[in-house]
């Protein structure tokens, strides 16, 4: 399965919980050591750690955000390119909401807005 990291969550923790992977692991009741989620890797040193899952469909794409354990390494927002990992991982549905992705968004709306605007008084006059 192909998953991506989300960019910008580490300042956020779960409700009631002081880390992401103590609420993972308690709502899975996980009880022995997890290893990293990504194929290859096989280090215990791990994070709760947000990603995207990407659906796709005849129509658009769209994702889902979850929670999965990762290493350091992997858990990284530097590390930006999309990673494999492995196949019986469980996925926590997350409800994130980057909001510095939504600004940016309405903020080119808005940007859009304006310049068809301004195009449209330039015609009228």
């Amino acid at each position: 399965m192909l998953v991506q990291n989300v960019s910008g969550s580490a300042g956020h923790s779960p409700p009631k919980y002081r880390t992401w992977i103590q609420y993972y692991r308690s709502q899975f009741k996980i009880k022995h050591a997890l290893t990293c989620a990504e194929y290859n890797c096989t280090r215990t040193d791990i994070h709760g750690a947000h990603i995207n899952k990407y659906y796709f469909n005849y129509i658009k794409a769209y994702h889902k955000t979850y929670i999965i354990p990762l290493c350091p390494k992997h858990n990284n927002p530097n590390f930006k390119q999309s990673f494999y990992i492995k196949c019986n991982t469980k996925l926590l549905e997350c409800n994130y909401i980057n909001y510095n992705f939504i600004i940016k968004k309405y903020i080119i709306i808005y940007l859009l807005v304006i310049l068809i605007l301004s195009y449209i008084k330039i015609k009228l006059y």
